[in-house]
């Protein structure tokens, strides 16, 4: 299944696979650690990024730069 998500937490909980588009081109694509890892979505959404848990699991807060 695909779905388009602009919802950056829950892409990141809930996808096996996340691709960042910039541009209307895809930028990276991967499993949500990977694209992590590469920091497209801070570069390419200008934020910061911190792995939180909570009671369902990991999850992120996105901040503004």
């Amino acid at each position: 299944m695909l779905t388009v998500i602009h919802d950056l937490d829950l892409a990141l909980r809930y996808a096996d696979e996340i691709a960042v588009m910039d541009g209307g081109r895809i930028v990276c694509a991967g499993t949500p650690e990977d694209v992590l890892d590469q920091g497209v979505l801070q570069r390419v959404f200008n934020v910061r990024i911190r792995a939180v848990e909570d009671e369902e699991g990991r999850g992120y807060l996105l901040f503004p730069r």
